[in-house]
């Protein structure tokens, strides 16, 4: 195939192939393959430096130049090897046939950059009126796989320019491509290419988790049209997980919604909505900052608060009543607040609450020094310093217990266990299912903490992908164990932690003296530093460090800090 290109062209020949000079051979302005692989290139021309091409290249003249369709790797690769004429077959085709033939050519490579594909795949079905099928038909894929590469379109300019360098997961661009706006994509980018030392599946996943909210767990109707009209309702959006199986068939969930902007703006508009009926009833609207130190710790009021939630079980009747049912006949002031998550909350004073309660004869025995609704007696609460720091010091005794008892139930549970990969499938499902408090709890407890942008639970979760079948199985033991372990309105532990004891053969009594002694060697550390002796009569159930953190969440630092500061 080498030889003089001095000699006339010859004249093309539809569909038969004719020796044809390189160098009057141009590239078409419609190819859509941008890259070319330069060691594969290098292996293409060694290949045809030996036996030549062995498959013409497809050309068409277009006035007098001809114009290549496909063969443009094969073009290249002659050039390297030192040819001058290359075997051509001519055909006669339109601009609008030309980019279709060149767009599945490129499909059916092995080496196409999934970017490029989603490129082909867009003008296919914008220009040629494919439909995804159709595509898929063509090269052998799935109506899904096309569904899903055509979403990298919408990749942000620094995303893309992160995948085609390497920088960034195949999957960690589907999981950008997945969400709307250059801006939240840039910010997610930057937490999936950051070096902490986890696995890139498990970035994608934390990605997922904080850009990809929760529709169940939503705090305004999701089937409401009017709450915010151009939106429409969350049932019917494209944008949500369950709308579109070839979009997000990965994930377990259908009602996460992935417009975080759109999630706002209708948890914005309900609570004014919420307030605007509030209002009308004569309700109060409490301020912003109290609100935030009530439901400092999630859905929930905070022990010893001064409310009761008229939604929350009462727990001085049976049957599982709500504050509303049972209070339902008495005219109190009732406050509308509302917690981190937007929710509102529909409150009245725990003192009313309980006068309330004894007025419509409900009000039940309680132990000594707890009011019916888990506060201080009536002795206690005519000082409210003191009332504050005996609810403070019974939950700090509950709280130390019940961190000894998970220490024993994690060790008792480590010593057997199903297949790694089961637990870590079911450990994700339980804490992804968990409420914020307690994955705070878990977190803390193995000491993880806020790393750059990643938060202490998310840390955790990341964790989960290199624990052991112990390590799991001791986990799932413990985030039951802690939910509600030492609830504000009771003396008692919770359920879940006392059937763990008797399920692991622990004693409460010697957990609660382990504890103690956990605490008063704490304290003398802390006392030692300043200079100052424990005497043996300040080391006793009622000295031990207050907190206002919620269930098993005190740091031991700041149970330190308090008992210093005793």
């Amino acid at each position: 195939m080498e030889g003089s290109v001095s000699s006339p062209l010859p004249s093309p020949v539809p569909l038969q192939p004719v020796l044809w000079p390189i160098s009057r051979l141009h590239d078409s302005p419609f190819q859509p393959r941008k890259t070319y692989d330069p060691a594969k290139l290098a292996e293409l021309t060694e290949s045809i430096r030996l036996h030549g091409v062995c498959q013409p290249v497809l050309a068409r003249m277009v006035g007098d130049e001809a114009q290549l369709i496909a063969g443009h790797r094969r073009k290249r690769g002659a050039l390297g090897a030192g040819l001058q004429l290359l075997p051509v077959i001519f055909m006669d085709a339109s601009d609008e046939q030309v980019r279709e033939l060149q767009h599945v050519e490129n499909l059916c490579r092995e080496d196409v950059h999934p970017l490029e594909e989603a490129e082909s795949f867009a003008e296919l079905l914008a220009q040629h009126r494919y439909t995804p099928e159709r595509v898929g038909a063509r090269i052998g894929k799935s109506r899904a796989y096309v569904v899903r590469r055509l979403s990298l379109n919408s990749l942000c300019a620094e995303a893309a320019a992160a995948f085609r360098a390497g920088s960034l997961s195949e999957y960690g661009a589907f999981t950008l491509a997945r969400l709307p706006g250059a801006e939240v994509q840039a910010r997610a980018l930057r937490e999936l290419v950051s070096p902490d030392g986890i696995s890139s599946d498990a970035r994608c996943r934390r990605v997922a988790e904080r850009y990809m909210l929760s529709l169940r767990d939503a705090a305004f109707d999701t089937k409401s049209e009017a709450l915010v009209p151009e939106a429409g309702p969350c049932t019917t959006c494209p944008r949500r997980t369950g709308a579109n199986a070839d979009l997000f068939g990965d994930f377990s969930q259908e009602n996460l919604c992935t417009d975080g902007g759109c999630f706002a703006q209708k948890t914005a508009a309900a609570w004014t909505l919420a307030c605007e009926k509030a209002l009308a009833r004569g309700e109060e609207i409490l301020d912003e900052e109290t609100s935030r130190h009530l439901f400092a710790y999630g859905g929930r009021l905070i022990p010893g608060a001064p409310y009761v939630d008229l939604a929350a079980p009462c727990p001085e009747v049976e049957g599982n009543r709500t504050w509303r049912d049972v209070l339902q006949k008495a005219r109190l002031q009732v406050t509308l607040a509302r917690d981190d998550n937007g929710r509102g909350h529909r409150l009245v004073l725990r003192a009313e609450a309980a006068a309330a309660l004894e007025a419509l004869g409900l009000k039940a025995p309680t132990a000594k020094g707890e009011s019916a609704t888990g506060g201080p007696s009536a002795g206690a609460a005519s000082d409210p310093r003191a009332a504050e720091a005996a609810q403070r010091e019974a939950q700090s005794r509950k709280r130390a217990t019940v961190d000894v008892g998970l220490e024993a139930m994690v060790a008792a549970a480590e010593a057997g266990g199903l297949p790694v990969e089961v637990l870590r499938y079911v450990t994700r499902g339980v804490l992804e299912a968990s409420w914020q408090d307690v994955r705070r709890s878990l977190a803390r407890r193995r000491g993880f903490t806020r790393r750059d942008t990643a938060s202490a639970e998310q840390t955790l979760l990341a964790a989960v992908e290199t624990m052991t079948a112990q390590q799991l199985t001791g986990l799932l033991v413990e985030a039951v164990a802690v939910r509600f372990a030492t609830p504000s309105y009771a003396e008692t532990y919770g359920a879940a932690f006392l059937d763990g004891c008797s399920l692991f053969g622990l004693e409460v009594p010697n957990l609660e003296a382990e504890a103690l002694a956990r605490v008063a060697a704490r304290r003398e550390a802390a006392c030692s530093k300043r200079g100052r002796h424990v005497k043996k009569d300040e080391v006793s159930p009622a000295s031990l460090p207050s907190s206002a953190d919620v269930g098993a969440e005190a740091s031991d630092d700041a149970d330190d800090d308090a008992l210093s500061a005793a």
